[in-house]
């Protein structure tokens, strides 16, 4: 659980630092901006001039570190972040227990249809 909670936090640190940025140029992006790529890209420099009170001082270097994940710098992380793109792609994601409202209209569309053919 903590693995899985320092991985929200380090990915929700991206989105605010890039919000921090383009606030400090005069420009706007909410979090949904942000996660679809609407953003301008980011270069180290550029993250670095907005560096988290948490990484001030003595944890600047760990803060470097996951700054060089995020542009695609480290080929390891970029191998596993490219990978899992690829493998949640673009359908929606499966869903356990009851059906979505929109699944659920879509199958009684195809049971009136075989109902309209079978009669």
């Amino acid at each position: 659980m903590c693995r899985k909670l320092t991985r929200q936090q380090w990915y929700n640190q991206r989105i605010t630092c890039i919000g921090h940025f383009y606030a400090e140029q005069g420009v706007r992006y909410t979090k949904p901006e942000i996660v679809q790529g609407l953003a301008p890209a980011m270069t180290i420099d550029d993250f670095m001039s907005v560096v988290p009170h948490w990484a001030d001082n003595n944890k600047r270097a760990a803060f470097m570190e996951l700054v060089k994940n995020w542009v695609g710098e480290n080929p390891d992380f970029k191998a596993v972040s490219d990978r899992n793109k690829a493998n949640r792609g673009n359908q929606g994601t499966h869903t356990a227990g009851s059906s979505s409202t929109d699944r659920y209209r879509e199958r009684l569309v195809h049971i009136k249809m075989e109902q309209a053919a079978f009669f």
